[in-house]
């Protein structure tokens, strides 16, 4: 499948998720970035990696996201950018890089993650993970103490 048959797929889900979520009620923000400056920001500051196509779909539907996982508020672009001076998602990372057998956080460098999602209340998190052998990152998922990468 070439990337322009993948963005019109995932174009057309995201149509029909923006129906359901519309009905719902859930709260979403429009992207906050122009479309030719999509790059997403890791958690190395400075360092950007360029998104697939299904991840530029995602950012060209909303912007924040409440709700997209249970729970957790997916950060726009501009809000990923912002995790380099948050104390409160820095001190957050690095108490599960140093304390936590195994994290992602504490296993691979800071400029192969961003973080997609978090739910501060309850220490949950969803990371992209990206790796040199897709340009689809794996997306990692924290909650509590456990560890889930897709």
């Amino acid at each position: 499948m070439t990337d322009d048959e993948i963005a019109t797929k995932t174009r057309t889900l995201l149509s029909i998720l923006k129906e359901e979520t519309d009905r719902a009620g859930q709260l979403y923000t429009k992207p906050t970035f122009p479309s030719q400056d999509w790059r997403i920001p890791t958690l190395k500051k400075d360092i950007y990696r360029i998104p697939s196509p299904m991840l530029k779909c995602r950012f060209e539907f909303a912007g924040t996201w409440f709700g997209a996982e249970p729970g957790k508020k997916w950060l726009s672009l501009w809000e990923m950018e912002n995790v380099w001076s948050s104390v409160e998602i820095l001190t957050q990372l690095e108490i599960r890089k140093e304390y936590w057998e195994d994290s992602i956080v504490g296993a691979v460098t800071w400029d192969e993650l961003s973080l997609l999602g978090v739910d501060l209340d309850d220490g949950n998190e969803t990371y992209l993970h990206w790796t040199q052998f897709s340009s689809e990152p794996r997306i990692v998922h924290y909650f509590w103490t456990f560890g889930n990468g897709f």
